[in-house]
């Protein structure tokens, strides 16, 4: 599996999301927030669900770090890539030509129109 740059920051930016709000609604309380309010019985409930958050966002960190979270099976441009290749009408394929948001998924759609309409 080809590893970009988006698939090595990706699970930084989602680990450090979950810690970065786990530790906010954990010091929400104490801040005193104005918009933002939690009364002793919901307060426990939001103090249990903010360390779960921190430790769950720190956890998958540490994991990232040693290497010991690793992708597992085909990315999605790959498997558009594949459908792409099994289509076989061409009116579809040139929609997802002139739609899809992926430069590489509309030029595959495209040629493989090309192709179909060709034969």
């Amino acid at each position: 599996m080809n590893q970009t740059p988006e698939n090595l920051i990706t699970p930084y930016i989602v680990s450090g999301y979950v810690t970065l709000a786990g530790l906010f609604y954990f010091l929400t309380p104490m801040l005193d927030l104005q918009f933002f309010q939690s009364d002793p019985p919901g307060r426990h409930i939001l103090t249990a669900t903010a360390v779960i958050l921190f430790l769950t966002g720190l956890r998958y960190l540490l994991l990232i770090k040693k290497g010991k979270l690793k992708d597992e099976g085909k990315s999605i441009l790959e498997i558009r890539r594949e459908a792409i290749e099994k289509a076989d009408d061409p009116a579809f394929l040139a929609q997802i030509a002139q739609n899809d948001p992926t430069p590489e998924i509309r030029e595959k759609a495209a040629e493989k129109a090309k192709r179909l309409a060709g034969t």
